[in-house]
């Protein structure tokens, strides 16, 4: 899951609360931040965006209109994902857990 704690992400063991997140944005933004710092992100569902890196996939699930507050990951495959989650969270200052 991605979520924006404003940039200071809270220890895992703590009783996390819905109002604990900020919006990441829109989801029309979320998914244009998403496709700009991973390229070709397929969004012909926009609930379910695809990314193929090398030897995984990652697939972002969100609401198809509103304001966003998590996005969830499904992750297959055995490459390096976990990089290019990092490439998507660090500069827009979100979390993934």
């Amino acid at each position: 899951m991605l979520f924006n704690f404003g940039g200071k992400t809270p220890p895992l063991s703590e009783d996390l609360q819905e109002r604990d997140f900020l919006a990441l944005g829109s989801a029309s933004e979320v998914r244009q931040r998403i496709s700009e710092l991973l390229g070709d992100v397929d969004w012909s569902d926009p609930t379910w965006g695809s990314y193929h890196g090398d030897g995984f996939a990652i697939e972002f699930s969100l609401e198809e209109e509103g304001v966003i507050s998590n996005v969830g990951l499904r992750i297959t495959g055995g490459g390096d994902a976990i990089a290019a989650i990092v490439r998507v969270a660090k500069p827009l200052s979100w979390s993934a857990y």
